[in-house]
């Protein structure tokens, strides 16, 4: 919930400009929804929706369809962000139904998948971030599926994890999505 319609432009200008000469990189601006619909960008630029529902259409009040997000230029949506879980209790089979949905609706999720200080604390990272992956994404087809690990205990903390942590999960993620594909759990891997 941070810039207005008016900033959001003119910063992804500003940081485009920084970030002008990467390569082999691609830069997702996510701004809130009321800053999807002028936002511009090309390659090696693209814009994601902070969230969606499921649904097409209906009386649904506060949220927004994945008609609504294409029509607005956005190529991604994030989906089971740490705060849309915890705040405002998203479960894993309401992520599973965005997922299935964004993918259907041809846009590509990010999926955020984490662990809470407590988890960390007892050691219960991998089993809970296999969990998560196994119920979100349980019946699709996650060949354009973004899988983001977000550790719920560094959000705003300034904590950090270590580098070895890091890989060790992104490890242990591609395992369980590769033998999740192998027996037919989910239908490709990325």
């Amino acid at each position: 919930m941070n810039k207005l319609p008016s900033e959001g432009s003119s910063y992804v200008f500003e940081i485009s400009k920084l970030v002008k000469d990467i390569k082999a990189v691609e830069v997702i601006y996510a701004p809130p929804f009321t800053g999807l619909f002028d936002l511009k960008v090309k390659p090696p630029f693209h814009i994601a929706a902070q969230n969606c529902h499921w649904e097409d259409w209906g009386a649904l009040t506060g949220e927004i369809s994945l008609q609504m997000i294409k029509d607005c230029g956005a190529e991604y949506v994030i989906l089971g962000h740490s705060e849309r879980r915890h705040i405002f209790n998203e479960t894993d089979e309401w992520v599973n139904n965005k997922v299935r949905a964004v993918l259907s609706n041809d846009l590509k999720p990010i999926l955020c998948i984490g662990e809470s200080e407590n988890e960390l604390n007892a050691k219960q990272t991998l089993k809970v971030l296999e969990n998560q992956l196994y119920s979100v994404l349980e019946g699709a087809n996650i060949e354009n599926c973004i899988i983001a690990y977000e550790p719920v205990w560094a959000i705003g903390t300034g904590k950090t994890p270590e580098v070895n942590l890091v890989n060790d999960i992104h490890e242990h993620i591609k395992d369980v999505v590769q033998s999740a594909t192998t027996n037919n759990f989910l239908q490709n891997v990325i």
